[in-house]
């Protein structure tokens, strides 16, 4: 990629793209932020969280062009990130830890929305639906709160708790407890037996979501 100009740092203060998104529980969570050209493979974490932008490049003070360019944070640890950095060397513009989480997205004491509290319409909410609704249909978390009469952290807990069991293989549906999955073994059952994910999810006592998304996150493990 050719880049005319100089692209400024984006500094200590990178979070603050976060807050531009309104997106504060990411900002609390993220210890690394990667600036890069390309997102060739997602950086290691518990929570991750990317956007893309534009950014300006300049020349003698004046704005002479603009690039894409990837945000992405991440809660893992400097040990776990060497890997990852070491192959994606070439992509990365900058690499900004996080010593200090900045006083706007820290957690307010007086506010009962940020107390854990969880609000009773976060109990309507169904997952497969929660996951259609964030994935498919890609409406924001704080959209979603709205909807279903809670708080933004009601709704992104749910929903992290459901990605979480997801990548263990201890998927679920409401009020239904599911069986572990495995991916060789539903590999196998795909490939050899030319089984849907449908009758996966029957038998697994899940749904077709859930097996489905378990498949394609986990498939790249089958390559050795």
């Amino acid at each position: 990629m050719e880049i005319k100009g100089k692209i400024k740092s984006f500094g200590t203060n990178v979070l603050g793209q976060w807050r531009n998104h309104g997106n504060h529980t990411a900002a609390r969570n993220i210890n690394t932020v990667y600036a890069l050209y390309k997102l060739k493979q997602w950086p290691p974490g518990d929570f991750v969280s990317a956007f893309f932008i534009k950014r300006p490049t300049y020349k003698s003070g004046r704005t002479v062009d603009s690039i894409p360019m990837v945000l992405i944070g991440t809660s893992a640890t400097a040990e776990q990130l060497k890997d990852w950095e070491a192959d994606n060397k070439q992509h990365i513009f900058e690499t900004i830890p996080i010593d200090e989480v900045p006083a706007w997205c820290q957690v307010d004491e007086n506010d009962t929305e940020s107390k854990g509290r969880v609000l009773p319409g976060t109990y309507a909410i169904k997952i497969d639906e929660l996951v259609y609704e964030v994935e498919t249909l890609k409406i924001s978390f704080k959209d979603l709160a709205k909807k279903y009469n809670c708080t933004y952290t009601n709704v992104y807990a749910k929903y992290n708790r459901y990605k979480n069991r997801l990548a263990q293989g201890l998927v679920h549906t409401d009020n239904i407890r599911s069986l572990p999955m495995d991916i060789y073994t539903i590999h196998k059952q795909i490939v050899e037996e030319n089984m849907s994910y449908q009758e996966l999810a029957e038998e697994y006592k899940t749904s077709y979501q859930n097996v489905y998304n378990y498949y394609k996150r986990h498939k790249s493990k089958l390559i050795s």
